[in-house]
């Protein structure tokens, strides 16, 4: 067991809210990180997949808890797939610069050295995602 301790921060040039939206809805964060059925609520209990329902899963699914969050300036999960004993939290911070939106996220707690090796490798191709949606959007 080791623990988890990555940051990344991304500046995306749209706004505050549109960068909100991608992150708190259950339409824009599968869009970017996986399908789900997210409801911004604090202590809903929401299942993200690594793939769709149709298909076979190849892994356990994420398990997160809306912790808390303000709008639009951030939201904490405690994230946790079934083979992990322990609760991590994702903390998804943002803030106006300019015309822009610096969205920093934060994984931190508890984790298995393997998935602290996926998660240190997967956040940054999923924030590249994120930008992709942002744009296409």
């Amino acid at each position: 067991m080791s623990e988890i301790n990555f940051q990344i921060k991304e500046v995306f040039p749209h706004p505050i809210h549109k960068v909100w939206e991608a992150i708190t809805t259950q339409t824009g964060l599968e869009a970017w990180l996986m399908p789900n059925d997210f409801k911004l609520i604090k202590g809903y209990e929401c299942t993200f997949r690594f793939c769709s329902v149709d298909e076979e899963e190849q892994e356990s699914p994420v398990m997160v808890r809306i912790v808390e969050f303000e709008e639009p300036n951030y939201m904490v999960w405690h994230w946790r797939n079934d083979v992990e004993p322990e609760d991590s939290t994702v903390t998804f911070r943002l803030r106006e610069v300019g015309d822009s939106t610096e969205l920093t996220l934060r994984h931190t707690g508890p984790v298995s050295d393997k998935l602290a090796d996926e998660l240190t490798k997967g956040w940054p191709s999923k924030m590249a995602a994120l930008g992709l949606h942002l744009h296409e959007g």
